[in-house]
């Protein structure tokens, strides 16, 4: 269950944010895609987590992230990670 969270925002940041987006996305929503944007690029969550909140397929939420110039969140110690339980997996 989601919480309702209350902003305001000045009709003139409203009017910038909604002209010309062309997919008709109300505010609400496209304040939610800023927040799960932002949160993924601060590693508090994952591309699935992403995916989820906005109720994107993986392939949707791949161009989603793609579209916006959101770089993958994997990095050397992931690698590592991933090679320690690839190896582990392989020995049982």
């Amino acid at each position: 269950m989601s919480d309702p969270l209350l902003i305001e925002v000045p009709g003139d940041l409203r009017h910038l944010l909604l002209e010309g987006n062309g997919s008709g996305r109300s505010l609400p929503s496209w304040a939610l895609e800023a927040v799960v944007l932002e949160a993924y690029r601060r590693r508090r969550i994952s591309r699935g987590k992403v995916g989820e909140l906005l109720r994107l397929g993986f392939h949707e939420c791949e161009s989603f992230l793609a579209e916006r110039g959101v770089p993958e969140n994997y990095d050397e110690s992931d690698l590592e990670e991933d090679s320690l339980t690839f190896d582990r997996l392989l020995a049982t």
